[in-house]
């Protein structure tokens, strides 16, 4: 499928915007495991981290100049959980429409599903999910959801504004949650002011868009993932090479799909 939720292939990943298009990103991603394992750095260690010479190598190419202080920590942060994916995962997951609408619409409780990796990525149909990164911001189109755990908690950071005609992107960090509380949070009222996941976009819910407005809902929807991963495993794909596909630009990473039966009609 590729219509207007664009869910055909794995399109150009966050991970894939670290470094210029003719350079692999997992290139850079072998450095900073090689010297991590070298000097004992713990991956998962979001304070040591930053400071492996291979990271600040990055960052520093990352960061254009006279960049605001305070994108140092958004592109940090963002390294962090893309090198994290890469290295502990068995590479992104593309959520189909079908697949993210069936989410969306479960009402069944979900058991303790753990996540399938200590981190990763899942990609959402491009323009289907939206968030609105800062109040006084318009809202940007979710590109999809990194995840982490760590210390018996699982945290989580919205990536959105992927564009191909213009670069950057814009992060949002949800506070994590206990993994023990995540199952129950799949089906909590998690938006204090109307049902979850209802588009706040003027028109969007006859468009049939979809809104992240909180983080609840962030982890209703992983939550709701996690258990389907284990509920239905055949409803991923085995690993998919990547393509070359222009519009919009494939990634290099192989990647799995996962799909879902659609929704019942109401």
């Amino acid at each position: 499928m590729s219509g207007r939720f664009h869910d055909g292939w794995l399109r150009r990943t966050p991970a894939e915007l670290l470094v210029p298009v003719q350079e692999d990103v997992r290139e850079r991603f072998a450095r900073i495991r090689s010297e991590a394992e070298q000097t004992g750095v713990a991956p998962t260690d979001p304070l040591r981290f930053p400071a492996l010479d291979a990271v600040q190598r990055l960052l520093e190419d990352l960061q254009p100049a006279g960049a605001a202080p305070e994108s140092a920590y958004v592109y940090g942060v963002l390294t962090w959980y893309c090198f994290r994916a890469w290295a502990e995962s068995a590479g992104p997951l593309l959520l189909t429409e079908a697949g993210a609408r069936a989410l969306v619409a479960r009402t069944t409780p979900v058991g303790a599903a753990p996540p399938p990796s200590p981190a990763g990525y899942v990609q959402l149909p491009r323009h289907l999910f939206w968030v609105r990164p800062d109040v006084d911001e318009p809202a940007e189109p979710v590109d999809g959801l990194y995840w982490e755990v760590r210390a018996g908690e699982l945290g989580a950071l919205i990536v959105s504004g992927l564009r191909e005609d213009r670069p950057g992107l814009g992060v949002v960090v949800a506070p994590p949650v206990a993994l023990p509380d995540l199952a129950a949070a799949s089906g909590a009222e998690v938006r204090p002011d109307g049902p979850a996941f209802v588009s706040a976009l003027p028109g969007g819910a006859d468009s049939g868009l979809l809104s992240l407005e909180t983080a609840g809902e962030v982890y209703a929807l992983l939550a709701r993932l996690f258990a389907h991963l284990t509920e239905r495993p055949e409803d991923l794909s085995a690993r998919i090479e990547p393509a070359t596909q222009e519009a919009p630009p494939a990634s290099r990473f192989p990647y799995r799909r996962l799909t879902a039966p659609a929704p019942p009609e109401r």
